[in-house]
């Protein structure tokens, strides 16, 4: 999508510089990444970080797109991007049939979609909790199909750019959303890297901070890696519930901020 962001704007220099502009004020994106994105250079530079904090900033994107060029192809592509956040939004869920945390997916993403939110309330199963997230699911992947053909999936014969990976999300993984609610009661973000990533982590601080840092490992720290192992784990639950509560707390700063920014504003047209 980024790359096809890039051809939308392709001959006109104003747009080109003012969505330049807008990716370099993000927070991991910078002249090392943007640069070449405005050269129409390959996009190897981005990492994980990047296209993530992309996919979070689709409301920003979509409404600045709008502006810059309206159309019909630009409706479409946002289109894709609402519904390509909330499929991500689903995938990251662990526990995928709790209220609280359904009900803000249920009412996200694409507008024909967000009614599934008045089909659950707090005193429903969590069966019926999970079947509406699938329904969700279903339907913003066929979004996403159905604009992404009229927009950066097609280059000259209708879908012809279409990737195993875009297949994957709209035909495969509602069958893998299902069968590992049916087994583990959970959502497929629990086959993340996390765990791994954590123990990773900590055996390679023992590593740099315990030894010599030339391949000799004293039999101490050998103890201190093995104690590491059999001790610690990755609590799922508490990582889930504390990513809530930051991005609960970014929220309400950004709101506070806003409407600071709103006062500010009203107390300069008055004074004028």
């Amino acid at each position: 999508m980024v790359k096809y962001v890039r051809k939308l704007v392709e001959g006109n220099s104003r747009n080109l510089t003012v969505f330049g502009s807008y990716l370099r004020n993000l927070k991991y994106w910078d002249s090392y990444v943007v640069d070449p994105w405005e050269a129409n250079d390959s996009l190897r530079q981005l990492k994980g970080k990047h296209t993530k904090e992309f996919v979070q900033k689709t409301s920003e994107i979509v409404v600045l797109l709008k502006r810059l060029m309206p159309g019909s192809r630009i409706d479409d592509f946002a289109r894709c991007m609402v519904s390509f956040q909330s499929l991500y939004n689903i995938l990251s869920m662990v526990f995928i049939d709790e209220y609280d945390t359904a009900i803000g997916v249920l009412k996200g993403g694409s507008q024909t979609t967000q009614q599934l939110a008045s089909t659950i309330n707090r005193d429903s199963s969590k069966t019926d909790i999970f079947q509406a997230i699938l329904s969700k699911y279903k339907q913003e992947a066929q979004i996403l199909y159905d604009s992404g053909h009229k927009t950066f999936m097609t280059r000259t014969v209708r879908g012809d750019r279409e990737t195993f990976y875009l297949h994957t999300i709209k035909n495969y993984i509602p069958h893998f959303l299902k069968l590992t609610y049916e087994r583990h009661q959970v959502g497929v973000a629990i086959f993340s890297m996390e765990a791994f990533e954590y123990k990773n982590f900590t055996s390679k601080r023992v590593v740099l901070h315990r030894t010599n840092r030339k391949g000799n490992i004293c039999m101490q720290s050998l103890r201190i890696l093995q104690l590491y192992f059999k001790v610690s784990y990755h609590n799922v639950e508490e990582e889930s519930k504390e990513r809530e509560r930051k991005k609960t707390k970014i929220q309400n700063n950004q709101n506070n901020n806003d409407e600071s920014l709103t006062d500010a504003i009203e107390l300069r047209v008055e004074s004028v």
